[in-house]
């Protein structure tokens, strides 16, 4: 992985409830972050990657970054959304300007989309034979170009200079393939399914010699939790996160009414999880999971790595560290944001 060396920039996490900001250095020596904190952002503000009220998010924003004495600088930006297109396309073998030409003007033949409404780029996933011919299996990333602009105005109406747009699944990724020891536990010739349990969806990205494999957005997340919550109990988003926070609920326990959803919804997204892992297994010989990581809000659950782990019958952990990473909060939570750090050549 061949990390382009970065000054100190901003990365942002954007999501519907919450917004993770770091500022920090990424080298191939080591990420350095000195300063970090979360934005709690209000209902119709933000969701799914669409602004809702820009007038309020700079409000909000600009008032947490003079808080911090964070005034200018790069920003990277990290975002997930369900209008984000991400597609495995097998494409003719060829030279790396005709397929940059092909992507641009033909992409359509391949993903039923319009590709002058998004900003399009890829990710090598390697060769594969398909009848008998060899070609280039990539990931396609295709963002709405209305996102983009939407997000990168909004950086510049924050005095702040915007650089570059991340995936989530992919700023993620990219943290996993940096370090050799996750959890003090050596995963290199590992392949490590990193889910996301985040507040709009579950996020799913499957490593493989050091490489994204596989990525997916998955239904299911902290916010269908609240509505089930909202209509069995009436309890609101903020009493459920208490309950996270002083480890009130605990998936080993069987009597809470909080719990039988929260099952509910896990094995829902494990169903979903599993058919992607299937999915995996078939491309290639020894595409066997090793090792699942967690990360999100909904991983701070006591027992939920003991259902993940039971579930799939693989060991599963949630993510608290990463080797060459100089960091002091939570990285289950920060993870998404301090992986939008690094840049590499590869795109």
């Amino acid at each position: 992985m061949k990390i382009v060396n970065t000054s100190r920039t901003i990365s942002i996490d954007f999501d519907s409830s919450n917004f993770k900001l770091v500022e920090g250095r990424a080298s191939k020596k080591a990420i350095n972050i000195s300063k970090y904190f979360n934005i709690e952002i209000p209902p119709a503000v933000y969701s799914d990657g669409a602004i809702l009220d820009k007038d309020q998010l700079i409000y909000l924003l600009k008032k947490d970054l003079a808080e911090k004495k964070i005034s200018r600088g790069r920003v990277h930006i990290v975002v997930n959304s369900s209008r984000i297109i991400v597609r495995e396309v097998a494409f003719p073998r060829v030279d790396k300007e005709d397929l940059d030409n092909l992507i641009k003007y033909q992409l359509g033949d391949f993903i039923p989309i319009e590709p002058e409404d998004y900003v399009v780029q890829y990710l090598n996933l390697g060769s594969l034979i398909e009848e008998g011919i060899e070609k280039i299996n990539l990931l396609i990333i295709g963002v709405p170009k209305d996102m983009v602009l939407s997000h990168f105005d909004l950086i510049r109406d924050l005095d702040l200079k915007p650089v570059v747009m991340d995936l989530k699944n992919n700023a993620v990724a990219k943290l996993i393939r940096f370090g050799d020891y996750i959890n003090e536990s050596y995963v290199r010739d590992k392949n490590i399914a990193f889910i996301d349990l985040s507040y709009e969806n579950t996020s799913l990205s499957i490593v493989k010699d050091k490489s994204l494999a596989v990525t997916r957005i998955i239904e299911g997340g902290f916010n269908d939790l609240v509505t089930r919550l909202n209509e069995r109990l009436e309890i609101s988003e903020e009493e459920i996160l208490e309950l996270f926070s002083k480890g009130e609920v605990d998936l080993r326990v069987n009597d809470l009414i909080v719990l039988e959803e929260i099952r509910a919804l896990l094995q829902g997204v494990a169903e979903r999880v599993g058919m992607v892992f299937r999915y995996f297994a078939t491309r290639e010989m020894n595409n066997q999971i090793h090792y699942i990581i967690l990360h999100g809000v909904l991983a701070k659950i006591n027992g939920i790595e003991d259902f993940f782990s039971q579930y799939f019958n693989l060991p599963c952990v949630t993510l608290e560290d990463i080797d060459r990473l100089n960091f002091h909060g939570d990285l289950s939570l920060y993870g998404n944001a301090i992986g939008g750090l690094i840049r590499l050549n590869e795109v």
